[in-house]
């Protein structure tokens, strides 16, 4: 959870990071996301899929293999009309 749990205290009772192992941690892989877009929504991982959304126009749904980053698949759709209330 992002925040640790629905408190959001920032704290997880998880044993597997520790004072110990802390500095060895890095980052495995990253993935682009599309166009000009940011994400929309904290991403959502069900199963080993991390799903991401991205804002814009078009609004875009990817899913990625959450062990390595490789794209499963990808969902684009075109907004046909502009929100009057989003800004140029």
């Amino acid at each position: 959870m992002f925040w640790g749990d629905y408190r959001g205290t920032h704290y997880s009772a998880l044993k597997q990071i520790d004072t110990t192992n802390v500095g060895r941690l890095q980052a495995r892989w990253a993935a682009p996301i599309p166009g000009d877009s940011i994400l929309e929504a904290t991403p959502i991982v069900v199963d080993g899929i991390m799903y991401v959304t991205g804002s814009g126009n078009p609004l875009t749904v990817t899913a990625l293999d959450a062990k390595n980053g490789r794209q499963i698949w990808r969902y684009t759709r075109q907004q046909p009309v502009k929100n009057p209330y989003e800004n140029n």
